[in-house]
């Protein structure tokens, strides 16, 4: 019990980091693809008005 206990306490952190950075990197990702799709819009929207 006692050693589950000290695992767990280990663990934590390594959980919280992990999804710290997975938090960041599918904002990244998310404002990225975002962009990309805005961009492309907007070039599509310009050249059906040329």
């Amino acid at each position: 019990m006692a050693h589950g206990l000290a695992h767990g306490r280990v663990n934590w952190p390594l959980q919280f980091w992990h999804s710290l950075i997975h938090q960041r990197v599918v904002g990244r990702v998310t404002q990225v693809s975002n962009l990309s799709s805005f961009q492309l819009a907007w070039h599509t929207g310009v050249s059906s008005t040329v």
